[in-house]
């Protein structure tokens, strides 16, 4: 009911709120372009991460380990796997991967084993033949 009468009597609304509406409507989307500017460069920013590092070795064991708890409303249940290398330096390193990982790498296979800071990060099998 007010709008109507509001635009039944437009000539009274003040003169000053003409210029503050595209005033106001400018600046949000000046600073919603800025944010949107801030936060793409956030995510181009290279995270400092450790360079990749490469050790040659060989399977020794692999195992995973399974656990269930039960909570008060839910079990929750969770299955870590890992896989032990010996390095050709005589280290013997234990990494923890992910299900596929596990699966595709076999005992007693020599590769190159990559890492990053103390994270895995892939093995790749030397070739055969």
């Amino acid at each position: 009911m007010h709008l109507m009468v509001l635009l039944e009597h437009w000539y009274s609304i003040p003169p000053y709120l003409y210029l503050i509406l595209p005033i106001l409507i400018a600046v949000i989307c000046f600073r919603a372009r800025k944010e949107r500017k801030d936060a793409m460069k956030k995510l181009e920013e290279s995270v400092d991460e450790p360079p990749v590092e490469e050790i040659h070795g060989r399977v020794v064991g692999k195992r995973c380990y399974a656990e269930t708890t039960n909570g008060t409303k839910s079990f929750r249940s969770y299955t870590c796997f890992y896989i032990d290398f010996l390095t050709d330096d005589g280290r013997s390193v234990t990494y923890q991967t992910d299900e596929e990982i596990y699966l595709s790498v076999e005992e007693d296979a020599a590769g190159t084993v990559a890492i990053v800071g103390d994270r895995f990060y892939g093995f790749c099998p030397d070739e055969q033949g």
